[in-house]
């Protein structure tokens, strides 16, 4: 690190000891976060979250900032583009299973598998990226399923193309449900519903509701 740099760190293990350690370093501290569970050493903390304010927060620099609401969602170039208005809306029976790219409690299988048995889904189209250890066991079990279709590592692009085709989704509460409103999907749904709630009800410019999950992905 160099005294010029802006250093920005993206995750839940930089708590304030180790931002006071690292800011002496740099000319600015970034830091990415959603818990807001201690204090901060940075000068600018982002938190896309809605309903969030710097109440919420122990900003400890001087001069800190508090940038939160979806205006500032990190999105990537592929899904800041307003989305087209497609031609006719995508069927919520095709399914989009995106638990993050590494999903390290391995519940994709579980989710997809419970999709499943709901009449009206007839294509479940699953999505994990590189970090994703499961892989090999989950190509084993979608072999036999017929409305399953697996994707790994998809560039940017090709994911905005597949989530425009997916009218329901199962995501993450992290930046890909974001990526989806962007994509312009018309709904979608998500395992922790009271954090995925509030970026419905915050998500700016997207039309975008809670689709609700039945008890048994709850489980």
């Amino acid at each position: 690190m160099r005294p010029s740099d802006i250093l920005v760190l993206d995750g839940y293990g930089f708590e304030f000891s180790y931002q006071q350690a690292v800011r002496a370093h740099v000319a600015k501290l970034v830091c990415l976060d959603d818990l807001h569970a201690f204090p901060f050493a940075a000068d600018l903390v982002l938190n896309p979250a809605g309903g969030i304010s710097e109440a919420d927060y122990d900003l400890r620099q001087p001069g800190a900032r508090l940038l939160s609401g979806p205006a500032y969602a990190p999105l990537r170039a592929a899904f800041r583009s307003p989305a087209p208005a497609p031609h006719t809306a995508a069927s919520p029976s095709s399914v989009l299973v995106c638990l993050g790219g590494a999903d390290p409690t391995h519940q994709t299988q579980r989710v997809a598998a419970s999709l499943l048995t709901l009449p009206v889904v007839e294509q479940v189209q699953i999505v994990v990226g590189s970090a994703y250890t499961g892989w090999e066991s989950l190509s084993q079990w979608a072999e036999h399923e017929a409305k399953v279709t697996l994707h790994r590592n998809l560039p940017p692009s090709h994911l905005a193309e597949l989530m425009e085709s997916c009218g329901a989704a199962v995501c993450s509460p992290s930046t890909i449900s974001y990526e989806y409103c962007a994509a312009g999907a018309a709904c979608f749904s998500c395992c922790l519903l009271l954090q995925i709630s509030m970026i419905c009800t915050n998500f700016c410019g997207r039309q975008a509701w809670l689709c609700c999950i039945p008890a048994l992905l709850m489980c």
